[in-house]
């Protein structure tokens, strides 16, 4: 079967011979290449390329107007509020924490022409009932009396605001497209002296005002379509794929004037060998996604698209690119936010928010900075391009750690470099007295400085370019709109700002590998499809909707809720595969933060459905296997150096843990540069809890209502626990307000009740009443038995000493989350807030341990027990487990070997043994770190 752009290519000749007398409108830019190229290869003598353009351009175009940026759009958007909003007025830096939440709905409330002003106040009144009392002496509170104007408020801000962009004529999407709807039947004149048709390509999910536009020029004989449409999920009304079809006004006036090109049956009529990968973690995505590409000939690869539905499998997946694909295309930009460049620019500007804090200098005046921040930016790369090759960074280190003080200026760095720090670098930390806009103008001078140091043209000048854009603009907007006052808040807006900024990727855009995101799939179709991230919170993305409008009043005013996203994403999905072939779909299996480590339900419903209209589907679970592959020419093997092999035994001496172990089962060369080398990822400023600081944050919590304390100190564990323990007395609401003290403690967040960080803190408010309800039931049956829990230990810090055969001599280390005793029953326990499948937790013989990632929490379970015997004589045998707190109903779940649960000192042995030989590994010099290679083997 032809694919839809080649089909939609040779109708649109046959119909419109001189296509210079139509316009072709499609969703995106990259459609439009490729319809060129389909276009091309039909046409037999030169022509003038037809006029082809994206929809939103074709709206802006028809009106004369401009996209607005999104900062500009945030600084107006202060300026209209500032000009309706009584006094006090909210400053730019509380405002900014919401505002893109407010442009996001008004974009939604223009494109589906909905009444801004009915909207807000019905909000407000909303809110006022949600605020009523039945007390008439009670009045509300001054804060929430100005929450209540505020709501009241936004229909003027939103009057004032549209109005001055529309008088500029430079706008946000939304508002292009409502007045285009509003006034489209004074454009078609306009329209029809361009073209005689305009041809509507491979359009989906059209919002109101799109309806009204196309139905509008469809009735003027303005505008023909063509549709890309499978039976298979248009006409059962159970799939989601379909409803914004099914619900258009336009495709049912087309269905019944059997004016609609095309519906076909390619879902149920081409066969398909669809197989699905679980993995664990990004990093085994992008392996995983690279063996399923290389199992292709180079000149199959043209029809192989890669689809990452998260964009941040995108450095992963290209880090890990074969050798063996020479060619390929990235269709999407690579976030500046991700290059080297951008960790450089951070270290500057929270040395600049440091020093805004703390006001501290040297003797002479000169701006000093922490110790720690000098440290990072002598061992960046950059530092070296900025200052010359003439100044030894590591005598500066030398000489901070010799002095032993933790603020230091630039100008004591540079007396003490003999002057081969340059004054220009003094001076540049010298100015922070300078305003916003002028630290911005320094910041894109140094990079403008450093884009002339590099003397090649390579990704890093790119960056470099980009970061000069972008701070020359930054420079400009603080000089225009004085509104950000402290660095705190420039640090948070460029942030914002940064995640938005790409740099593009330059590849044969239509030759090779195909690399691209979900969106830049519309039109296109491949005969093989390999696709990461298909997990139930990224495809679909589900319950994440970023807005001020609740679920319900979106739903009474005809506004899209994350449901219908959903659905966007669900057409997406079966548009891509209906006509491929072969489709490899990897999800991961972890679970991390908010993670659920779920396939994507639309895994499960091809498995089970699809199979019913197209008996030709083979459904396979593939299973991942690694292994070193040291034969391979192309990997890159790290030889164990005089130098590592110090390093190694310093490592020895400091301790191994469960979790530095398990890096290296996973992948030696990793374990090489993330333990040995000691290459930590980039700190950076959290404005989201962390995975490690979520777990932190249960730990402190339970450890605390487990123990003795003294002030705010932990004596001591409890010797027993009790059902009638205070701490399974505490309400919903105290056990929040400590979730909120451990988070700001561990993550220094601030604000904990908007976004992502509300949704961490109640997850693990959650977490924590499931777990503590659990245990006061099972202390209840206990009691019930006349049996008690008996804490031996909390947070317990364990270590021991194994001598190798080469006389080197190795610690051990682990801290236990929990050890107990209930009757002659001893457990050894470990808390996880991320999920726990019983696999985890199974292994037949110890060569299991050797799986990366699947049986990490295995092997961590079994050092643990190994730990505890090396300390304590008193036992022979032991259970450990696991008490997940995203599922307490397992509790806790047992590790197992074979089918017995009882780890004993045979059994730990048998681990100390396994052990032993992957310690002799580690420290063998003739064994270098090389890299594992992921094949992927049928479950069957």
């Amino acid at each position: 079967m032809a694919n839809f752009l080649t089909s939609t290519a040779a109708d649109i000749l046959e119909r419109y011979p001189d296509f210079q007398k139509i316009g072709i409108v499609l969703p995106s830019r990259r459609a439009a290449v490729f319809l060129k190229k389909e276009l091309s290869k039909l046409i037999t003598k030169p022509v003038f390329s037809p006029y082809i353009t994206t929809i939103e351009d074709f709206m802006l175009q028809s009106l004369g107007w401009q996209q607005a940026d999104q900062p500009s759009l945030m600084f107006k958007l202060y300026d209209s509020y500032a000009a309706v909003a009584p006094e006090p007025k909210e400053s730019f830096a509380n405002f900014s924490q919401w505002a893109h939440l407010l442009l996001a709905d008004f974009n939604e409330l223009d494109r589906y022409r909905v009444n801004a002003r009915e909207v807000f106040d019905y909000l407000a009144d909303v809110e006022r009932i949600k605020r009523w009392d039945l007390d008439p002496e009670k009045e509300m509170s001054e804060l929430v009396q100005n929450y209540l104007k505020l709501w009241r408020l936004l229909p003027d801000v939103y009057t004032h605001f549209t109005e001055r962009l529309k008088e500029e004529k430079v706008v946000y999407q939304g508002l292009a497209y409502r007045e285009m709807a509003d006034t489209i039947t004074t454009h078609t004149e306009t329209l029809k002296q361009q073209f005689e048709k305009f041809v509507f390509i491979g359009f989906n999910a059209l919002n109101a005002s799109e309806e009204e536009i196309l139905r509008t020029l469809y009735h003027e004989g303005l505008a023909d379509f063509y549709w890309d449409v499978d039976e298979y999920y248009f006409n059962d009304i159970d799939q989601e794929a379909g409803n914004f079809l099914r619900q258009s006004k336009l495709v049912q006036e087309l269905i019944e004037k059997e004016d609609f090109r095309w519906m076909h049956n390619s879902l149920s009529e081409i066969p398909k060998n669809i197989e699905v990968v679980n993995v664990s973690g990004r990093q085994q995505q992008a392996i995983a996604a690279n063996a399923a590409v290389l199992r292709f000939q180079e000149k199959q690869l043209e029809d192989v698209a890669v689809v990452l539905a998260d964009e941040e499998m995108l450095m992963p997946f290209l880090n890990n690119l074969a050798a063996d694909v020479s060619t390929l295309n990235v269709t999407m930009g690579l976030p500046l936010s991700n290059t080297p460049v951008a960790g450089f620019f951070q270290l500057l500007l929270e040395m600049f928010q440091e020093f805004e804090s703390s006001g501290r200098r040297d003797k002479q005046g000169h701006p000093s900075f922490h110790f720690q921040k000098w440290d990072d930016m002598l061992g960046h790369p950059l530092f070296k391009r900025w200052v010359g090759d003439s100044v030894s960074t590591e005598s500066l280190r030398y000489y901070m750690r010799k002095q032993n003080r933790i603020f230091i200026s630039a100008a004591e760095l540079q007396q003490e470099s003999g002057d081969t720090l340059n004054a220009e670098f003094v001076q540049f930390f010298a100015n922070q007295s300078n305003t916003l806009s002028q630290i911005w103008a320094s910041l894109a001078k140094l990079a403008e400085r450093l884009h002339e140091a590099q003397p090649e043209k390579t990704s890093l000048l790119q960056s470099l370019f980009g970061f000069y854009k972008l701070f020359n603009r930054l420079s400009l907007l603080m000089a225009e709109y004085p509104y950000v006052e402290d660095i705190k808040t420039a640090l948070r807006f460029y942030k914002d700002l940064l995640k938005s900024e790409t740099l593009d990727l330059y590849g044969e855009p239509l030759s090779g590998l195909q690399v691209m995101g979900v969106l830049e799939t519309r039109t296109l179709d491949f005969k093989n499809i390999v696709m990461t991230s298909l997990n139930e919170d990224i495809l679909p993305k589900g319950r994440s909707d970023n807005s001020l409008i609740p679920f319900d009043i979106k739903r009474e005013f005809g506004l899209p809720t994350y449901l219908d996203k959903d659905a966007v994403f669900a057409y997406h999905f079966y548009r891509l595969i209906q006509r491929a072939e072969n489709i490899t779909l990897i999800y991961n299996g972890l679970s991390e933060g908010l993670g659920s480590g779920e396939p994507s339900r639309f895994i499960k419903q091809l498995e089970y459905e699809l199979p019913k209209a197209n008996r030709r589907v083979r459904f396979e679970y593939l299973n991942p296997t690694f292994e070193v592959k040291i034969e391979d020419k192309n990997a890159t093997d790290i030889v164990k150096t005089p130098a590592i092999m110090e390093r190694l035994k310093e490592m020895a001496v400091k301790g191994f843990s469960a979790t530095a172990i398990t890096d290296y089962i996973n992948d030696p060369v990793e374990f090489y540069k993330k333990r040995v080398l000691n290459l930590q990822e980039a700190d950076e400023v959290e404005e989201v809890a962390g995975y490690d600081k979520q777990g932190n944050v249960v730990h402190n919590i339970l450890e605390r209502l487990y123990s003795v304390i003294e002030g705010d100190e932990i004596l001591k564990c409890k010797s027993v626990l009790k059902a009638n323990d205070p701490a399974f007395a505490l309400s919903e609401e105290e056990i929040r307000n400590l979730v909120v003290d451990e988070l700001r403690k561990e993550a220094k967040l601030a604000d904990l009740d908007v976004g992502k960080n509300l949704l961490i803190r109640e997850i693990l408010v959650g977490m924590l009443v499931n777990f503590l309800r659990k245990e006061k039931e099972e202390l209840e049956i206990l009691e019930s038995q006349n049996e008690v829990l008996s804490l031996l230990g909390l947070e317990l810090d364990l270590s021991c000493q194994m001598i190798l055969k080469n006389g080197q001599e190795v610690k051990l280390k682990g801290i236990v989350d929990r050890v107990d005793r209930i009757g002659d029953e001893l457990r050894v326990i470990d808390y996880k807030t991320g999920s726990v499948i019983d696999g985890n937790l199974s292994i037949k013989t110890m060569h299991d341990l050797r799986q990366p990632k699947e049986k990490n929490k295995s092997l961590q379970l079994l050092m643990y027990a190994y730990l505890y015997f090396n300390n304590y004589k008193d036992y022979d045998s032991l259970n450990a487990g696991i008490i997940s707190l995203r599922n307490v109903n397992k509790w806790p779940m047992p590790f197992k070997m074979g089918k017995t649960t009882e780890v004993n000192r045979e059994l730990v042995s048998e681990f100390e043994d396994f052990l032993r030989t992957l310690m002799e590994e580690i420290f063998d010099e003739s064994i270098p770190f090389s890299k594992k290679l992921l094949t992927l083997e049928s479950d069957e």
